[in-house]
């Protein structure tokens, strides 16, 4: 509990989740899960490095956003990332072809929120709506009026209840990650380094034909499923299993 915030039990069911942007980034050397708060950024965050295993990165938080039990309530805007990734979480999620148009509808929801305490507003009474986070996860950096947009309404001196993270460099990022081909992932904020969770376009496929077989599956009935995509076009053989006689017996 932050000092100085009181909550009466009595109010709690009607409290909003505190650190809804908590998202696990990652395993230190000694198989530690690391967490990132990501409204603490107080403006965009941008990871660069390997494009491939940025945008991995990238789309394993979206992932992750979409799905944890610990953000009662989230929105998050998706743009250049797979639209197969609304089907992890259809209340949280949407995945627009352009950010522009979505601009202003962000910029009247934050107009009122502009220096104000979130983590205070948050845990207040019946506040589920005025301070509900919303995300805005990109797969590519936006050009630069869009870029100045979004910079303009994330900055914050302290936690922001809209937050951008973006592939690629972004100029006015508060913070930026590097991650390399291998998938090591530097947190300059932390001053650690980790092994990044990333979720490949191929996972995406199969975990979504997984949960929604009927909207995602290939055109080709006869064809192998997305959920099959990601398995090897040559499969080992497995030896028989040999009971003993003993065990048989």
């Amino acid at each position: 509990r932050r000092p100085g915030v009181e909550i009466a039990a009595d109010g709690l069911a009607d409290v909003n989740a505190p650190y809804p942007g908590l998202v696990s980034i990652g395993r230190d050397d000694t198989e530690r899960d690391v967490l990132l708060d990501l409204e603490a950024a107080g403006g965009p965050i941008s990871v660069i490095g390997d494009p491939s295993a940025a945008f991995e990165v990238v789309t394993a938080i979206t992932a992750e956003l979409a799905t944890n039990a610990w953000s009662d309530h989230l929105t998050i805007t998706a743009d250049a990332l797979p639209d197969e990734l609304a089907v992890l979480q259809r209340d949280r999620f949407r995945v627009v072809p352009d950010l522009a148009p979505v601009l202003p509808e962000l910029e009247a929801g934050r107009a009122d929120r502009l220096g104000a305490d979130v983590l205070t507003g948050r845990v207040q009474p019946s506040s589920a709506t005025a301070w509900q986070p919303e995300y805005v996860v990109l797969g590519r950096a936006p050009d630069p009026e869009t870029t100045a947009r979004l910079v303009a309404l994330t900055g914050a001196a302290g936690r922001s209840a809209l937050g951008v993270v973006c592939v690629g460099a972004l100029p006015g990022a508060r913070w930026q990650l590097t991650v390399d081909a291998s998938g090591t992932l530097e947190i300059p904020i932390l001053g650690m380094r980790v092994r990044a969770n990333q979720l490949s376009w191929r996972s995406i496929e199969a975990i979504a034909g997984l949960i929604d077989p009927d909207g995602h599956g290939d055109t080709d009935p006869t064809g192998p499923s997305s959920a099959e995509a990601w398995l090897p076009e040559v499969r080992p053989d497995i030896p028989p299993v040999t009971v003993p006689a003993e065990v048989a017996q």
